[in-house]
């Protein structure tokens, strides 16, 4: 069952980590590709992203993938851009064109994967650019 949070409903851990990998996967030439890149044998694979997974995707799992591609520390944790949010953001934009939801759900998912720290000195610049008389909410 599906926690749902300000209307939101939330997906397991383990769908999103799954989601997420598969989605990394793809960019590999071939599972096989993916499963020696992330030091696993294809089998070993296939039992938590195969077409029927047997196991979950784990802490420990999902370290070894994020340590093994160079990805940030909790980065399959993280709801890609067409998660169930996705709505929740359409509410926010309220009047925006299609244009400007775009840009904001590209901005949005690139802030998701920076560093924290990054991220704040990116929305400090911000400020700066917005000047003293612009609306801040």
């Amino acid at each position: 069952m599906a926690i749902t949070i300000l209307n939101v409903p939330m997906r397991t851990i383990y769908k999103i980590r799954l989601e997420n990998a598969k989605k990394i996967a793809a960019s590999f030439k071939n599972r096989a590709a993916f499963a020696d890149a992330i030091d696993r044998q294809p089998t070993q694979v296939s039992r938590f992203m195969g077409k029927n997974p047997t196991k979950p995707i784990g802490d420990d799992t999902a370290a070894l993938i994020e340590k093994s591609l160079g990805l940030e520390e909790g980065f399959l944790d993280r709801p890609g851009p067409d998660s169930e949010y996705r709505g929740y953001r359409n509410n926010l934009y309220g009047s925006a064109s299609d244009r400007q939801r775009a840009i904001a759900d590209t901005v949005a998912d690139e802030l998701l994967r920076m560093p924290l720290e990054e991220a704040e000195r990116l929305r400090q610049a911000m400020e700066l650019l917005r000047g003293p008389n612009t609306r801040k909410d």
